[in-house]
């Protein structure tokens, strides 16, 4: 976790009592806009942008977040967006929208820009059952389905015990200074800092606001991942985690998703032993089994993914062997980790390559190796699959180098 600049707290009262409410910004028009939905920032290829003093966002992103559904009609015909028993409809270049039949004026009209559909926020929050807040201190626009009263589940006391387990407050009191961003409980330190964290009300995750950065950290993330490492290594010396930021919702709950992989510094190939989901808590984990299903995380499950690793491997050597006498020189084998089936059996696809004199590369087949490794099968030039055949290969050899 990173140590906490010290500056002088008149900055954090100043930034605290700033952040304001509503759809129309005052700001430079130059600045990144991030958007929060359901209390997670969205990477977008096209981020939000200002029209006219108004946040316009992409639509297919947002939509799609919100779980939202979109139609796409005849060039002259209305986009229809359906959320739940909500549905607003929009033309593009319009100012005129209608939600469940009733006229919506809206200040800026929908729009491409850079080939992405743009929509004022004003659409999403009038048109799809959300609030929606922009919060100029962050230069952040956060949009919420609207949840029931029912459905709070952190109390501003359980945030502020959570805030003082997770974060590095150099023995200073955390302090709730309210609700930021919709969904957050802001908490401050009474001292000296450089950022905000802000608790998550409905599932307690810590997030960390640095204003020297003017970006958002997952408290909660690292202490999940600093926890499935202990968790990992106990496993096996050889393992190592992907955090990719990728989110699962199971069951309601939100988790964390980490591959756990294996690599293989012969083969230059990175095996994916299972992904392992870990609650916002970090005191609940899932994982894929040997079948792709999620299950509770569990010793015996982890030790059969990880014998269906070593069995491909042990495959790619026996494929390596083979090759290697036939081809007179090392090969390259591209494991992507899929699998065919052939004749109701899994095979291992893997690409069959070489370097050449002055380092060309080349490619001479497919090859489908099954999982014990007893019989091999390769791709023909017309796309066929067929029974490996050490002529054949030969023959793929000098065709490469020929060609």
């Amino acid at each position: 976790m990173r140590n906490i600049v010290k500056r002088v707290l008149f900055i954090m009262c100043l930034i605290l009592a700033s952040a304001g409410t509503g759809s129309y910004v005052h700001a430079d028009m130059n600045q990144t806009i991030q958007v929060m939905v359901n209390g997670q920032l969205l990477n977008m290829n096209q981020p939000a942008v200002y029209k006219n003093g108004r946040v316009m966002v992409p639509m297919r992103a947002v939509t799609e977040a919100l779980n939202a559904t979109i139609k796409f009609q005849s060039a002259k015909k209305p986009i229809v967006i359906k959320s739940g028993s909500f549905e607003v409809s929009f033309t593009l270049g319009q100012k005129t929208a209608y939600t469940n039949g009733k006229k919506l004026a809206l200040e800026v009209p929908p729009q491409n820009i850079n080939n992405t559909m743009m929509v004022p926020i004003q659409l999403i929050s009038k048109g799809m059952n959300t609030d929606v807040v922009w919060k100029d201190v962050w230069k952040t626009v956060a949009i919420e389905s609207k949840h029931a009263a029912s459905e709070v589940v952190t109390t501003q006391a359980e945030a502020l015990q959570k805030a003082k387990y997770l974060i590095d407050g150099d023995n200073s009191t955390a302090k709730i200074k309210g609700q930021e961003l919709l969904r957050y409980y802001s908490v401050n330190l009474d001292g000296y800092n450089n950022g905000v964290y802000l608790v998550d009300k409905y599932n307690g995750e810590v997030l960390y606001y640095s204003i020297s950065d003017g970006a958002f950290q997952s408290i909660s993330r690292s202490n999940a991942l600093e926890v499935l490492e202990a968790k990992i290594e106990a496993q096996s010396q050889e393992l190592t985690i992907d955090d990719n930021d990728e989110i699962k919702i199971i069951n309601g709950n939100k988790y964390y998703a980490f591959n756990v992989e294996i690599g293989d510094e012969k083969y230059f190939n990175s095996y994916v032993v299972t992904t392992v989901y870990v609650s916002v808590d970090g005191e609940t984990f899932l994982m894929l089994n040997k079948d792709h299903q999620v299950v509770g995380f569990s010793d015996k499950a982890f030790s059969e993914s990880m014998n269906a690793v070593s069995l491909r491997v042990k495959a790619l050597e026996v494929l390596d062997k083979k090759v290697r006498s036939l081809l007179g020189n090392e090969p390259n084998l591209m494991d992507d980790g899929e699998v065919k089936t052939i004749n109701k059996q899994n095979y291992y696809v893997i690409e069959v390559c070489f370097v050449g004199a002055n380092n060309p590369y080349y490619y001479v087949t497919t090859a489908y190796v099954s999982a014990d490794a007893k019989s091999i099968y390769m791709l023909t030039k017309d796309n066929k699959v067929v029974l490996f055949s050490d002529k054949l290969f030969v023959q793929y050899i000098n065709d490469a180098l020929e060609g």
